[in-house]
């Protein structure tokens, strides 16, 4: 996993065209008009109804196309030929290992821009995260507030209130991590995620945190074709060093300035574009201290 920055409530800075700005903001719409009809439906109904798919499956393919460069946001494998979903971080039902009368599901969350992510069916059904959303705390519903309380939210334009219940509110995504402390790794929150996750060889992933550890095992990280593929990647990775540092020593460069200038260039290559760019960073940080400690000569 790559730290995605977005940033929607700065949009004009963003490094997009006008017309994928205009189709954000057209959806952002959509979006909060959605999440506050859920709320409506579940109140007048006693459960959640039925989600409008559009809406989410547009978003996943606007993601694909401008932030996550047509990457499973959790494993990066790329998704030119494999399936994919417009994965909810919380589950939009259904929560794992938690009773149905207390958590519903964060339903007015569905449509939420923080809550989407494009993923692979691998890394969010199968053998993958599907319902479950460990956390730190308790799993919160709605939240009964004050005037006060509500003004010390982080977001507090974007809870949405109950239409039959005054005082009462669904809180926005980053309130609700603040209260619950999720234990799974989200590329826009998570600024470095090799904090929680060591890349080694063979295609290997080790949770350095709790975190860490948790994400492995929902995403399903270390499923058996995932770590083959990995270390495809970063044996090509290493493969490229090498024989770019070969190149600038047959041409009469130094070990240490070819080193340099190898690595250089193939971590311009390594950009969060690339797919398993962070397991390749890790392999590039390999190859490049054993060819520090190479011997010298072509």
């Amino acid at each position: 996993m790559r730290y995605i920055p977005f940033d929607p409530s700065n949009l004009d800075a963003e490094d997009l065209s006008d017309a994928e700005k205009a189709e954000f903001r057209s959806w952002l719409k959509r979006a909060k008009a959605a999440a506050k009809q859920a709320v409506k439906e579940y109140e007048d109904n006693g459960k959640p109804s039925e989600e409008t798919q559009e809406i989410w499956r547009n978003h996943k393919r606007w993601l694909l196309r401008n932030k996550f460069n047509n990457k499973c946001a959790y494993c990066e494998k790329s998704m030119s030929d494999i399936p994919t979903d417009a994965e909810h971080w919380r589950p939009k039902r259904r929560i794992t290992g938690v009773q149905a009368g207390e958590h519903p599901g964060y339903f007015w969350l569905a449509y939420s821009w923080r809550n989407l992510l494009p993923a692979c069916s691998m890394c969010n059904s199968y053998d993958g995260k599907k319902n479950q959303f460990p956390i730190t705390k308790r799993h919160v519903f709605r939240r009964r507030l004050t005037d006060a309380e509500r003004a010390q939210l982080i977001r507090p334009d974007e809870a949405i209130p109950s239409t039959k219940e005054p005082g009462v509110w669904y809180l926005a995504a980053e309130d609700l991590d603040a209260l619950e402390e999720p234990l799974l790794l989200h590329p826009y929150i998570d600024r470095d995620p090799t904090e929680h996750l060591e890349f080694g060889p063979d295609g290997a992933v080790r949770g350095l945190t709790m975190k860490g550890e948790q994400s492995i095992l929902v995403f399903a990280l270390d499923r058996e074709n995932l770590v083959t593929d990995r270390f495809i990647a970063e044996e090509d990775t290493e493969t490229g060093l090498k024989f770019l540092v070969s190149f600038a020593l047959r041409n009469g460069r130094s070990r240490p300035e070819s080193l340099a200038e190898a690595a250089a260039k193939v971590a311009d290559d390594l950009d969060v574009r690339s797919p398993f760019s962070a397991a390749k960073l890790a392999a590039l940080a390999r190859a490049v201290e054993s060819q520090r400690l190479a011997p010298s000569g072509p």
